[in-house]
């Protein structure tokens, strides 16, 4: 099995490659003839009895017919194209097979409301789905065509919807496709993606709609050789938003590290003259841009930092003659990011220029609150720029370090030996490493650098690189550490093992008191259950609570003080307090508050709007997560207010937890985790963003900090896991930033909404307690990170270096004992090639790790192309990765 690539030149963080076809363990034919399944949800429900993996995948085959049918589980009769499993038609064209799904009218008799989802998919997939030569259409309002909810690729597709067309929650691969969608964006793509060859058509529709855009991203990807043309006029749509938006290509890259790049492309957008729904004499405040960075609200924002690159493309839009309010740009940046305009671009507008009536515009470039940087400023009249604009620099040389193989060498076995005072001295003191590449990540930077002289990577800037000459790139250190380490070779499924479980309903935050004693919230029934360390039962509390969401349990160091127990009431908009009168045993505490409660509904100072979460500082401070109100508020021990911050930075807080004395880290809506000062809420750092790669999060919960290994444990509950986010709030290299650490998804969580270290625990390994809500029931787990040798991309290295010395035996070791068997007399075959094999490897690529099983694209070079082929790793039963297919 082979999955050829588009392009020779690749990144990890979004590799230009679509799946050719596979070798299928199980294919199933429908339409062919009378032996053929007649439906594809029939052939689906028969594939499901089988087990599809990433090496084992199947194929549902299609051949010409008429199909109206939804595949998605929620509605009747219908079911998800499984993972692993690919969906293709066989007619001579897309138009040959057409999946047209549609929503029935409330009005008509046979029509059911399932719930939000009803509004939904078409073809739903549930992961690693290759979908190819079809035509899927919809006909109804409401509807998305297509969606992935992790990778997927959409080859020679014609997509046409009344929604959103395309959306891809992993890395998705759009390739050959002619794509329209209204009300919204065509393609969503909230992880990495590759786009390319297509043509796009964003549309309006008369009974109502939003923002009509060509394609939205959230993360690192290219776009190239994509054409979007939309031409919207009155008779297409009336709107009734206040700000109503047309757009070539969204990029909304929250993490300064996304880079975006857009090439040989063209863009074409008109907007005629409409009128606006709500006041009928007047023309509509139309934004209608070519390629934007940032957000839609029309303010400039201090978000989305990401980089966009375009070039060689040509973008035209043009709006409408003294339209009220109407703002038009080729190329807009509105956040803090930065778009490079090189090569051979041009920008194309048909108005007049310069200012309109209020907030009106119309520029070829608009720079409000970053940077737009031109590789030469010919043909760019500046009348038709605002902002300010620079010109790009010409590539410089990198600067370069060289390390002498003696001093590598040593450095190495200074590490292996714990010599860190040594090592920190010959090798920290060498070059700028960033505060994020400490001491334990410094080893896998020194794994990285032998790995990618062995596997000769070659046209790929990763970071770091050392070549034959032990050079080191030092302008790609930051690269390395953020992205190279947090993608590749951080550990980052790490084993968990279960010590003890308890069941218990609902459980939605967990709390330790200083004697050791886990109290766990159970949101329904409302109760507090009091654990051992070992989780057996001493007690339950009943919670006198609408909608119980988050717990803290404080104890005063003055003596004889009692336990407190807090609660986050989001259902009555109120902190209640409990007080230990003796053992176990908790009673409302009528002296705080007014009879042990504080808060209301409201806005004002002190009232809530949905607390989820409430945090108690060593002095008895209350720190609460209001969640509809956007902040954070803080409480005297005695219930008074103090302040409150949040307001504009915050978008619906549900965790919060404190970092030692000073720091504040809070998870919101954004699905990022924000650091800030605690009592002042200034901002020092963001981590993370939608999606479920690794340092993504979805509808992340509750926060912990764990102090003896100095770092946050989120509760990822959207995508199962426990997410470890590493602080260095203290030692040498302490700083306010946050770097991905690895993950726990081993166990089958279910919407897991905490996470927590027991303080008081004096174990040398890591043991956390999970708050497994949707499986109701609470985990104690020690969680055993690989040893950085013992990491797929470590192993896989150990195995080139076989090949490298051409010795059988060594490469066959790293395989497990089946799989040995099974390649002994292939290798011995091939052993007077393993030296070619070796050189023509590029690079190796993630696609999946959950722990037990990872598997990883080997990129070879064949004939100048790059080719992508699947090598899979398991654990063996003492834990260590083994090569099982390659």
């Amino acid at each position: 099995m082979r999955r050829i690539l588009t392009a020779v030149c690749l990144s990890l963080l979004a590799s230009s490659y679509v799946f050719a076809e596979r070798n299928y363990s199980h294919t199933l034919i429908v339409g062919q003839d009378a032996n053929s399944y007649t439906s594809i949800n029939q052939a689906i429900v028969s594939i499901s009895q089988y087990t599809l993996t990433a090496e084992n995948p199947g194929c549902i085959r299609v051949y010409p017919g008429t199909y109206v049918e939804q595949i998605n589980s929620y509605y009747p009769g219908g079911h998800d194209l499984p993972a692993h499993c690919d969906l293709i038609g066989m007619g001579t064209t897309p138009q040959s097979i057409v999946i047209e799904h549609k929503r029935r009218a409330e009005s008509d008799p046979n029509f059911t409301q399932i719930g939000p989802e009803i509004y939904a998919d078409g073809v739903l997939c549930d992961g690693d789905n290759l979908v190819q030569n079809l035509k899927i259409a919809n006909v109804g309002p409401n509807q998305n065509s297509i969606r992935f909810k992790t990778n997927g690729s959409l080859l020679n597709c014609i997509v046409d919807s009344d929604h959103d067309a395309v959306t891809g929650w992993g890395h998705l691969v759009v390739s050959g496709c002619t794509i329209s969608g209204m009300y919204r964006s065509c393609i969503y793509a909230f992880s990495t993606y590759a786009i390319s060859d297509s043509t796009i058509t964003p549309a309006t529709r008369s009974w109502g709609g939003e923002h009509p855009a060509g394609i939205e991203v959230y993360k690192s990807g290219t776009i190239d050789n994509v054409t979007i043309n939309a031409e919207i006029s009155s008779s297409d749509y009336v709107p009734h938003y206040d700000y109503p938006w047309l757009c070539g290509v969204i990029a909304q890259l929250s993490n300064r590290n996304d880079k975006l790049t857009i090439t040989n492309s063209r863009m074409n957008l008109d907007l005629t003259t409409i009128t606006h729904q709500d006041r009928p004499n007047e023309v509509a405040t139309w934004q209608v841009f070519g390629i934007v960075s940032g957000g839609r609200n029309p303010t400039p924002t201090t978000y989305y930092p990401g980089t966009v690159e375009v070039q060689d493309c040509s973008i035209n839009v043009n709006g409408i003659e003294n339209g009220r309010g109407i703002m038009v740009g080729g190329i807009v940046v509105r956040g803090s990011g930065t778009i490079n305009i090189l090569g051979n671009t041009s920008i194309t507008t048909d108005r007049t220029v310069g200012q309109y009536e209020a907030n009106g515009y119309e520029y070829a470039l608009v720079n409000q609150n970053g940077t737009i940087c031109v590789e030469q400023n010919d043909g760019y009249d500046p009348n038709f720029v605002f902002g300010t604009i620079s010109v790009c620099n010409p590539p410089q040389k990198p600067n370069e370090i060289e390390i002498e193989p003696e001093l590598f060498e040593s450095l190495e076995e200074e590490v292996q030996e714990g010599q860190m005072d040594s090592f920190s001295e010959n090798l920290l003191g060498m070059f700028p490493w960033p505060p994020e590449l400490k001491y334990d990540n410094i080893i896998n930077f020194l794994d990285y650098a032998k790995i990618s002289s062995n596997l000769q990577k070659t046209g790929i800037s990763l970071a770091g690189d050392f070549d034959d000459s032990n050079t080191v790139d030092i302008n790609d250190v930051n690269y390395l550490t953020s992205n190279w380490l947090t993608k590749l070779n951080w550990p980052l499924a790490m084993t968990s093992t279960i010590l003890s479980s308890a069941s218990i309903t609902n459980p939605v935050d967990l709390a330790f008191d200083p004697n050791g004693y886990l109290y766990v919230l159970s949101a329904s029934p409302t109760q507090v259950k009091i654990f051992d360390q070992n989780l057996a039962l001493q007690t339950t509390i009943d919670v006198n609570a609408t909608n119980p969401r988050g717990l803290d349990v404080y104890l005063s160091n003055e003596p004889n003080s009692p336990k407190l127990l807090y609660i986050a009431d989001s259902g009555a908009n109120r902190i209640i307090r409990y007080i230990n009168t003796s053992g176990h045993n908790f009673i409302i505490d009528s002296t705080f508050g007014t009879a042990g409660k504080i808060g209301q509904l409201g806005t004002g100072d002190g009232d809530f709007n949905c607390p989820e979460d409430v945090e108690i500082s060593s002095e008895g401070n209350l720190f609460v997560a209001d969640s509809n109100n956007n902040r954070i508020h803080i409480f005297e021990p005695n219930g008074a207010f103090i302040t409150k911050w949040g307001d504009g930075q915050l978008n619906s807080p549900v965790g919060a937890c404190l970092i030692g004395n000073n720091d504040f880290a809070v998870a919101d809506a954004n699905n990022q985790v924000q650091r800030c000062a605690a009592y002042s809420g200034l901002l020092a750092s963001r981590f993370g963003e939608m999606g479920s790669d690794y340092g993504q999060f979805l509808n992340p919960a509750r926060l912990h900090y764990d102090i003896k290994t100095d770092q946050l444990l989120v509760a990822d509950a959207g995508n199962n896991r426990v997410q470890f986010l590493k602080t260095y709030n203290y030692g040498l290299f302490s700083s306010f930033r946050m770097v991905f650490g690895g993950i726990v998804a081993d166990q089958n969580f279910a919407s897991p909404q905490a996470a927590i270290t027991d303080p008081n625990l004096d174990d040398p390994n890591l043991i956390i307690y999970v708050a497994d809500t949707g499986n109701n029931r609470i985990l104690k787990l020690r969680v055993e990170p690989d040893e950085p040798n013992n990491r797929p991309v470590a192993r896989f290295a150990q195995f080139v270096s076989a090949l490298e010395a051409n010795d059988v035996n060594e490469a066959l070791a790293l395989f497990t004992k089946d799989s040995q068997e099974k390649y002994a007399a292939i290798f011995q075959e091939l052993q007077p090639q393993f030296g070619q094999m070796a050189s023509d490897i590029v690079d190796i690529v993630p696609i999946s790790n959950d722990g037990t099983t990872a598997v990883y694209d080997i990129l070879r070079e064949e004939e100048g192309d790059i080719y992508g082929y699947p090598v899979v790793f398991v654990r063996d039963e003492l834990g260590n990765w083994k090569i099982t297919k390659f």
